[in-house]
């Protein structure tokens, strides 16, 4: 009995990975990691394929800068209560930083003006932990 059960767990956490992997499997979004995700500090997300004055484009930047942080931060998956509150509240961190870049290369690309920033000019977001 507790072979079985064992086998049908890990069955299960097989089955929920897969699924995981394939609900991100959609069209490939460019994102340049600078460390392995369980070592990084930061991912550099590209936004040097999209035209920031479209709003569509806004919103796939939106898409990529929020799965970057849900790895950055690693999001989701078991893990004991305190983990995934830390991790939360590093995802959380994170997006409001890259919210802010994000709205500068917005406001940058729609008035065509280099703002007092660096964000507009390195075709980048920078997503990471605090």
């Amino acid at each position: 009995m507790y072979v079985k059960t064992c086998a049908a767990i890990a069955a299960a956490l097989a089955g929920a990975t897969l699924l995981h992997a394939t609900a991100f499997a959609g069209e490939p979004e460019p994102m340049v990691a600078t460390a392995p995700p369980s070592d990084a500090r930061s991912i550099a997300v590209s936004y040097a394929d999209l035209d920031l004055t479209e709003d569509k484009s806004v919103d796939r930047l939106n898409t990529r800068v929020r799965h970057a942080a849900r790895t950055i931060c690693e999001v989701g998956g078991i893990k004991p209560v305190k983990m995934m509150q830390l991790s939360g509240e590093c995802y959380d961190g994170a997006m409001d930083r890259a919210t802010r870049d994000i709205e500068i290369a917005v406001a940058s690309a729609r008035s065509g003006d280099q703002l007092a920033s660096n964000v507009g000019a390195t075709g980048h977001i920078g997503v990471s932990r605090q």
